[in-house]
């Protein structure tokens, strides 16, 4: 073979060469746009002392122009905290350097974001990064909808469903919590035990359905006189409990209770009837040397030995 054959073969290999790269390149580029999930490529930006100080965006692909609202042309060659200043506050810069230093991919669930680019709300995204050259190859999944139905039903399973009141597992667990601040002195609260009066009645005389306005109306009113830090839950079926925090002492519950009594003895229309609802109740401080349990049984007692002394009842219940 002479030196004409020898460089036409090598010519011929290199066009083959070019060829099989173009075309591996477009392929890759049609894998790339045909994902449903935002990909960016991002090259690292570096300061005179060789510290990442920003990223610039080298190449994208449809999903993550659409999320950026940017042309791919108005994308590539920008500055990410240019465009996206928020990932400084969030942490997310932080760890994006941190896969270009350590080489360690970014798996992160679940991340809250403010993005910028399309409302003032903040966002779930499910986030992946890896290491390529001197920058990260970057991936992410808007999971806001997933996020927010599971803390839907967390909410539920700890909503009684007619009041719209924390359930019982709720105040339990709210109870537990404030105990041990309590034990360890950095909190104080009581609870108020609390039965509504004559349910039973109403329910034999107007039906069931009357019986549960008079119960929205309770708890709603029981929300009233709180604050929004006391924890107001449907303990039962005519039954209620207030945790209610910073309240040190027997005056201060007391205090509480009869602002409770007042807000809920006030008239109320049911199926065309003028009801007055009245409940009886009992207190007990939290202290260090009783349990969760122990100070419910205490404030249940306390308002069963209150109906007891009861004798005639009267617009405003009586302490």
């Amino acid at each position: 073979m002479d030196v004409h054959d020898e460089r036409d073969g090598e010519l011929a290999r290199l066009t083959a060469a070019r060829s099989a790269a173009r075309d591996a390149e477009d392929t890759l580029r049609g894998v790339i746009d045909s994902l449903l999930d935002p990909w960016v490529l991002l090259a690292a930006v570096r300061d005179d002392g060789g510290t990442i100080v920003d990223f610039e965006y080298v190449d994208a692909n449809e999903a993550a122009c659409r999320a950026n609202q940017l042309t791919w042309d108005e994308l590539v060659g920008t500055s990410l905290l240019t465009l996206l200043p928020g990932h400084v506050d969030s942490g997310l810069f932080a760890q994006y350097a941190a896969v270009v230093e350590t080489g360690r991919p970014l798996t992160l669930d679940d991340a809250p974001f403010l993005f910028e680019v399309t409302d003032d709300r903040t966002r779930y995204f499910d986030n992946r990064a890896v290491k390529v050259g001197d920058g990260i190859s970057f991936t992410w999944r808007d999971v806001t909808e997933r996020v927010e139905h599971r803390e839907r039903l967390a909410r539920l399973a700890l909503t009684d469903p007619l009041t719209g009141l924390a359930n019982r597992q709720r105040l339990l667990d709210a109870l537990d919590d404030t105990w041990s601040r309590v034990r360890d002195g950095s909190a104080a609260a009581a609870v108020i035990y609390c039965d509504l009066d004559g349910l039973k009645a109403i329910n034999d005389r107007l039906g069931h359905e009357a019986g549960d306005i008079v119960l929205r109306a309770v708890g709603d009113r029981l929300r009233g006189a709180v604050r929004s830090a006391d924890v107001v839950a449907r303990f039962g079926g005519d039954e209620f409990v207030v945790l209610a925090s910073g309240i040190r002492d027997d005056e201060g519950a007391l205090a509480l209770a009869v602002k409770v009594a007042d807000a809920v003895t006030r008239p109320l229309l049911v199926a065309g009837e003028e009801l007055l609802p009245r409940i009886s109740m009992g207190t007990c401080v939290c202290i260090p040397e009783l349990t969760p349990n122990q100070t419910l049984r205490l404030a249940d007692e306390a308002l069963y030995r209150q109906k007891a002394t009861n004798t005639g009842r009267t617009a405003r219940s009586s302490l």
